[in-house]
C-alpha cells in the first residue's frame, strides 16, 4: 500500500508537470498569436499600399484620358490694324520727321475656337494688348462670359472680344518693334470646364510678326495649360 506521503509526492510531480506544459503551450500559442498579428499587420499595409497604387494608376489613366479627349480652347485672331496703324505712322514720320509724336493705338478683334476633342463650358478670359515684352506687368482685363456658354469641339465661342493698344507706338517704339526687339503682344488667360466638372485655365500670349504681317504664339510658359481645382 502507498503512503500518503508517497502519494503527496506524486500529486505534487503530476501538478508540476501540468503547469509546465500549460506553460508551454501558453508560450507556444502566444507566439502564434503574434505571428498572426504581424503577419495580419503586413497583410493589412499591403493591401493599403495595393490600394493607393492602384487609385494612383486610375487617377492617372482617367488624367491621360480627359486630357487627351478633353477640350483645348485658343484665341483666333477675327481682325486686326496693327499693320495699317503701323503704315500710317511711318508716312507720319516721313513727312513730318520734326513733330513730336502722334502714337498709333492699334485694335485687335478675337474669339476663340476649341481645338479638343470634347466640348468646353467658358467661364472667363482676362486679356491685355501692349507694346513691350511678354513678361511686363499688366494688370490684364476681364471679360465675362456666361457660364452656359458651351462651345463644342471644333466650334468657336459666339462672343467676340475686343482690346486696344494700352500705350500708344511712337517712333521709338516703331523702331524697336522693326528691330525685333519690342513687341506687339496680346496677353491673357481663360478658364473653362470640360463636360466631367474639372476645371483648367490656358494661358496665351501671341506676339505680332511684322515680317509676316500676323500673329503668332509666343514662349511655352505663356502659353501653357494647367489644371485647376474645382
Amino acid at each position: 500500500m502507498i503512503s500518503k506521503e508517497c502519494l503527496d509526492i506524486i500529486d505534487g510531480v503530476i501538478t508540476t508537470a501540468a503547469t509546465v506544459v500549460i506553460a508551454f503551450f501558453t508560450i507556444v500559442l502566444a507566439r502564434v498569436t503574434g505571428r498572426q498579428a504581424k503577419l495580419t499587420r503586413e497583410l493589412a499595409v499591403s493591401t493599403a499600399v495595393a490600394a493607393e497604387a492602384a487609385k494612383k494608376s486610375a487617377d492617372v489613366a482617367e488624367q491621360s484620358l480627359t486630357d487627351l479627349e478633353g477640350p483645348f480652347l485658343y484665341p483666333l485672331i477675327e481682325t486686326e490694324d496693327v499693320q495699317a496703324s503701323i503704315q500710317a505712322l511711318r508716312v507720319y514720320v516721313h513727312t513730318y520727321p520734326d513733330n513730336p509724336d502722334n502714337p498709333i493705338h492699334p485694335v485687335i478683334s478675337f474669339k476663340f475656337r476649341n481645338y479638343g476633342r470634347s466640348p468646353a463650358l467658358l467661364q472667363s478670359i482676362s486679356a491685355v494688348f501692349f507694346y513691350g515684352q511678354p513678361n511686363d506687368v499688366h494688370h490684364d482685363q476681364l471679360a465675362g462670359f456666361a457660364s452656359e456658354m458651351l462651345i463644342d469641339a471644333g466650334a468657336m465661342s459666339e462672343t467676340s472680344t475686343a482690346r486696344r493698344l494700352l500705350e500708344g507706338i511712337g517712333k521709338n517704339e516703331y523702331q524697336s518693334i522693326m528691330a525685333g526687339v519690342g513687341k506687339v503682344l496680346l496677353r491673357g488667360s481663360i478658364i473653362f470646364f470640360d463636360i466631367f466638372g474639372n476645371r483648367y485655365e490656358q494661358k496665351f500670349c501671341l506676339a505680332w510678326k511684322p515680317d509676316m504681317n500676323k500673329f503668332m504664339a509666343w514662349g511655352t510658359e505663356t502659353n501653357r495649360r494647367r489644371r485647376l481645382s474645382s
